[in-house]
């Protein structure tokens, strides 16, 4: 299945194996080198999809409508009057966060081997 043409991984209903084999597989393998997983990046897109009312820039424009958006988030960041989080306040939500991910991925890996038994 690996010389699919692009238009065949665009059809849909798209049959899970050429999905699993023609994008998720090697979507995994770029996402584990930045310690990410598709359902990290999945959940990415759709956070941002949702705050900023629409795909984010770089999905569905060139390059250049990219500088201005950049900008303009800049601006938005500079001019944003809420106090600042603290950093030991910011580091132990996101460890915290971190410790609930690697309980329901044991708990998930742990589930998935007993549906084999």
């Amino acid at each position: 299945m690996a010389n699919q043409s692009a238009a065949n991984l665009f059809r849909w209903p798209m049959s899970f194996q050429l999905f699993y084999d023609e994008l998720a597989q090697p979507c995994s393998a770029v996402l584990e080198t930045m310690g990410l997983t598709v359902s990290n990046k999945v959940r990415i897109l759709l956070t941002r999809t949702a705050n900023e009312g629409a795909l984010p820039v770089g999905l569905i424009s060139g390059g250049e409508a990219h500088d201005p958006w950049f900008r303009s988030k800049v601006l938005e960041a500079l001019r944003d009057t809420r106090p600042d989080v603290p950093d030991q306040e910011l580091t132990a939500h996101f460890e915290k966060s971190g410790r609930q991910l690697a309980l329901k991925q044991r708990r998930s890996s742990r589930e998935a081997h007993l549906v084999r038994i």
